[in-house]
């Protein structure tokens, strides 16, 4: 998995981030979030994380 994540402080106290996560968009479970469910079972794949996806977030302090 590969995330790409920059942030700009283009003032005192306001932040911009930016963010693309599983860059490859590959498929993959979070071990947690998995139910014991063999690898072979049609209802694995409900159980996959996100795929290819982004962010953007302004925050302002003071």
């Amino acid at each position: 998995m590969l995330d790409l994540y920059a942030h700009w402080n283009f003032a005192p106290g306001a932040r911009f981030d930016v963010g693309v996560f599983n860059l490859a968009d590959r498929k993959y479970w979070n071990a947690g979030a998995l139910p014991l469910v063999s690898g072979s079972s049609a209802t694995i794949d409900r159980y996959s994380a996100a795929g290819r996806n982004f962010a953007v977030n302004f925050s302002v302090e003071w």
